[in-house]
């Protein structure tokens, strides 16, 4: 199953990182300059959807995609179910872990969280 949207990173000087090159190289997350980095968005690939995040001053990025995969050892076929795709934030506050996730489900739906076990 393909992925719904692709990433994209915000820089403070109004420059971007997407997550794939004009020669549709995929780019790693791991290139994304995270000193300059102010928003982190998920863009569509085709139809509607996507979601954009800023990042508080001093909070570290958190982007990933969670995949379903739905497997059997019999017939030795694996098949990627849903994905859940997420970003957010997360800092330190006087000593606590604060979190802010947004997921993007397959069917449209979105939600806020702070706990990534509950996606």
């Amino acid at each position: 199953m393909p992925d719904k949207h692709r990433w994209l990173a915000h820089y403070s000087d109004e420059t971007t990182l997407a997550e794939h090159d004009e020669s549709g190289r995929a780019v790693g997350f791991a290139a994304v300059d995270q000193s300059r980095l102010v928003a982190l968005e998920y863009i569509p690939v085709s139809g509607e959807g996507g979601a954009t995040v800023r990042l508080p001053a001093g909070a570290r990025p958190i982007l990933f995609r969670r995949r379903h995969v739905h497997a059997s050892v019999i017939e030795e076929t694996s098949v990627v179910g849903h994905v859940i795709e997420v970003i957010g934030w997360q800092m330190t506050i006087d000593g606590t872990n604060v979190k802010s996730l947004l997921a993007l489900y397959d069917d449209g739906s979105v939600l806020l969280t702070d706990d990534s076990d509950n996606l």
